[in-house]
């Protein structure tokens, strides 16, 4: 594919390299889950591939899920991202989830995914 017809397919599908750590908690990996549903709502047209944090080619988008703190009723996380290989590293603001009175369960994960993409503010295609 040449590069003006590679640009022109990812503006049609644009493609997201999405990055979260590989710990065990069980809501760490509910929230991956749950940030990648938000993304493919926001973007439905979108490509996401999970991988190293690294944009695949000129254009997409790498984003990385970084947990901050977890508790047994509390969870913070920001996003990172960056445009292609040789733009920095952008740092989104911490957003957390709290639940006074109740242990936090995988389900919830949803809301702090969803507030991560409203405040991170990232450069995200119009639909």
């Amino acid at each position: 594919m040449t590069d003006p017809a590679l640009a022109q397919s990812q503006r049609l599908r644009p493609v997201f390299e999405l990055s979260c750590p590989d710990g065990d908690s069980a809501m760490q990996q509910a929230l991956c889950g749950a940030l990648q549903q938000a993304l493919q709502q926001a973007v439905p047209h979108a490509v996401i591939r999970m991988g190293d944090s690294v944009a695949p080619v000129a254009g997409s988008l790498a984003i990385r899920l970084l947990p901050e703190r977890e508790t047994r009723h509390a969870m913070a996380a920001r996003l990172s991202w960056k445009t292609d290989q040789a733009a920095d590293w952008v740092m989104g603001p911490d957003v957390a989830l709290d639940s006074a009175d109740v242990a936090l369960r995988p389900h919830m994960m949803e809301q702090l995914a969803q507030g991560l993409l409203k405040v991170s503010k990232l450069p995200l295609p119009a639909v």
